[in-house]
Formats: C-alpha cells, structure tokens, sequence
C-alpha cells in the first residue's frame, strides 16, 4: 500500500540523492546554483522546512525524529564543505571528499536510512505529518537559485 508518508519520504531521498550530481558538476566548473553558505542551512531546503515547521513541536523527543535531524544537519554540513571547497578551486581535495569511504557518502547513507526509519515510525503508527514536503521539479534538479 503506497501512502502520503512514502511519497515524502522518498521524495525527500531523491531530493538529497541529487545532491552528488551538483557536487561533481559543481567540482568542475567551479559553480553551483546553491552557494556554499546556502547549502549549510538546514532549514532552507524543503526537508529543513518539513522538519524545522510544525513537525518539530509535534515530533519532538522522538528518536527516529531526532536522529533524521542530525543527520540532516550533518548532511548539509558535508554538502557545504565540499562546495565551498569547489568554489575555492580546491577541486582534489572537494574530489576527494565525495569518495565512498569519506564522511559525505556515510552521511548520505545515513540520511537514507534516518527517512526510511522515520517513514516506517509515521506508517506504523498512523501519524499524520503537520506538512506536506512539496518538491518541484526545478528544486529537485537544482534549478531554483533561491534556495
């Protein structure tokens, strides 16, 4: 059975899933369309809002709930290194960084695994979400420069 908590959830991994693809893109061309100090913000992209709104005061405490939001903040923590790197023209070591055995692609597991648990806490126990996560498609590939 397919509910609104599987669509965000996975609309969520597919959102952070893009992330490698403007970090490589942003590695060799210098640019990106989200500024390094941008994507340190947790609560600019649409999984911030979602988890900064009012699902914070109605999930609060929740283990699942707090683990999702560190590691969601350890995620944009990676993302922003990696990109101020690739801004400075420090491309080895930003290259470097995205290998598997770094904290970035641990991270990004992590993230994975912190919304699919959260999604399945949300299932089991019926909990409607405070808010909708609403993806376009300009935010998911990128194409929103005010993010």
């Amino acid at each position: 059975m397919t509910t609104p908590h599987y669509y965000i959830i996975n609309k969520a991994i597919a959102a952070h899933g893009v992330w490698k693809s403007r970090l490589i893109e942003a590695i060799s061309t210098g640019k990106c369309n989200i500024s390094a100090k941008n994507a340190l913000r947790v609560d600019v992209c649409d999984l911030g809002k979602w988890i900064y709104g009012e699902n914070l005061l109605f999930f609060r405490g929740n283990p699942q709930y707090t683990a999702l939001e560190k590691v969601h903040a350890e995620f944009h923590a990676r993302t922003g290194e990696i990109l101020k790197l690739a801004e400075n023209g420090e491309t080895d070591r930003a290259s470097e960084l995205l290998e598997r055995d770094q904290p970035f692609a641990q991270t990004s597991v992590q993230l994975v695994k912190c919304l699919k648990e959260f999604g399945a806490f949300l299932e089991e126990h019926n909990y409607e979400t405070k808010e909708d996560i609403h993806f376009s498609v300009e935010t998911l590939f990128g194409l929103n420069p005010d993010q």
